[in-house]
């Protein structure tokens, strides 16, 4: 038997503003505040000594964004550049002898066009990316306790970069 309590607030504000007759700016802001408390009063095989019920709790907290530029060639042809930064909360893993995961966090940048042609019948757009990932949140099955068990264990994963292209 588990308990569970997690609680995630997160407040968010965009703003598009445009500037010129053919220019755009868009600035988002995201602020995150999460947290998570699990009891279990049952594990598979005995509990870590002074750990009955087990209770672990732990908070995470981000303020994350987006800025955004866009260039109007047409009314039919859009440029872009954007820049933002993601966060998913750190969480709990169930058995109490596997740690805690910290928060994920990636950081994004893309360059794309957006058009409409063929007197609307047709949208060809297209971007190129490059994002950082900090914390990779994976599962795993890891061997606990005598005799061993495999149970899911999520974990932060090295960092890691993306890079592509993408065209629709």
């Amino acid at each position: 038997d588990t308990v569970l309590k997690n609680e995630s607030i997160s407040l968010f504000g965009q703003i598009d503003w445009r500037f010129a007759d053919r220019w755009a700016l868009d600035l988002g802001v995201r602020r995150s505040e999460d947290s998570q408390e699990y009891t279990r009063l049952a594990i598979p095989g005995p509990p870590p000594p002074g750990c009955f019920p087990c209770t672990t709790d732990l908070e995470s907290s981000e303020t994350t964004g987006r800025l955004g530029v866009k260039f109007f060639v047409n009314d039919d042809v859009m440029l872009y550049a954007t820049g933002s930064r993601g966060y998913k909360a750190g969480g709990i893993n169930l058995d109490p002898r596997l740690p805690n995961y910290h928060p994920e966090t990636n950081e994004v940048m893309e360059l794309g066009w957006k058009t409409t042609l063929a007197d609307g019948r047709l949208r060809l757009n297209g971007a190129a990316f490059y994002s950082e990932y900090d914390g990779i949140q994976l599962s795993s099955l890891t061997a606990v306790g005598t005799p061993p068990i495999l149970l899911p264990n999520t974990l932060n994963a090295a960092p890691a970069e993306i890079i592509g292209v993408e065209l629709e």
